[in-house]
């Protein structure tokens, strides 16, 4: 796809050869390699959203750190596959995996917010810190306006969508999801020329095969969808030592900030953030905001870190 001339996203893209296919991805921020660690925040979109979520604080957070923000494969200016039993959580963990074999980065923290959570932590999960072993490390975690373990995702709403043998017409076809999305999810107005970038990586109906996929790894009545990758996402993030930053936005339709703040008083090493008035999509409503509670939080523990 070519690269579309967007207000406010005027980073330069990078793209890597992922077997037959090419995953798209920013990269701003130090390069020297000479710096506190984490020296890299990875930043992980969910549905039906694209590297551009992030543009109002990639500028913020590259200015002390390296920022790696992936469009998935299925979306923004990735490959899109036609076939959708070819999507997979674990799938868009492995080609994280891949991205991050590319750059070569070792330290990274994880920044995941929708379904990029799940993403993040099962990648996370894969590279927590073991004492004698050298190898890649997640030093912190930091989720936004999504899943915690717990959390029950049976969403009645979003059930007349994803859930009916009408779904993949809905969401493929008519591409009804995505916009009632970018609608409700945010509760700022979004412009024209705004909604128009989040919508522009799938203008015909065979590019929108990922966004079904992901409709369909909600864990549901019946067994379908992504139990056993959540029971393991659970059971670690329920035990991990590692700091986490939960930011959630106290509009969400989707996932409620208090039930979300409960639930995570289950896990150690936990900081909670609200922002008010921000939606689902935190980074669009309040992304400048955001980034600097995660730069204040980071820098914290920069600092515990020093006097250890």
């Amino acid at each position: 796809m070519k690269r579309p001339n967007l207000p406010g996203y005027s980073f330069e893209s990078h793209f890597v050869a992922i077997g037959d296919e090419r995953m798209h991805y920013l990269d701003e921020g130090p390069y020297d390699g000479d710096f506190p660690a984490p020296d890299t925040l990875l930043l992980l979109h969910g549905n039906p959203s694209w590297s551009y979520l992030y543009r109002k604080m990639i500028p913020l957070l590259s200015e002390r750190y390296r920022v790696v923000a992936p469009d998935l494969i299925g979306f923004g200016l990735s490959t899109k596959r036609a076939d959708i039993s070819s999507y997979s959580i674990q799938r868009h963990v492995n080609d994280i995996e891949a991205l991050i074999d590319h750059l070569g980065i070792n330290r990274l923290t994880v920044v995941g917010q929708d379904w990029g959570g799940p993403i993040g932590c099962a990648f996370a999960a894969m590279h927590v810190s073991s004492p004698g072993i050298a190898r890649r490390v997640v030093d912190k975690l930091i989720l936004m306006n999504t899943y915690v373990p717990g959390y029950p995702l049976d969403f009645p709403a979003l059930s007349l969508i994803y859930d009916k043998p009408w779904s993949r017409l809905v969401i493929q076809r008519l591409d009804l999801f995505r916009r009632v999305a970018f609608r409700w999810g945010c509760r700022s107005r979004l412009s024209k020329q705004k909604r128009e970038a989040y919508l522009m990586p799938h203008r015909i109906w065979q590019e929108r095969a990922g966004i079904v996929a992901f409709a369909r790894c909600i864990p549901r009545r019946g067994g379908r969808g992504e139990w056993s990758l959540l029971d393991v996402i659970d059971t670690w993030m329920r035990s991990t030592e590692i700091p986490k930053l939960l930011i959630y936005g106290d509009r969400d339709p989707v996932f409620r900030v208090r039930r979300a703040q409960k639930l995570s008083q289950e896990m150690r090493a936990v900081t909670f953030e609200v922002l008010t008035g921000a939606g689902h999509f935190i980074q669009e409503d309040r992304g400048e905001d955001a980034a600097s509670r995660i730069l204040e939080w980071l820098e914290v523990g920069e600092k515990t870190n020093d006097r250890a």
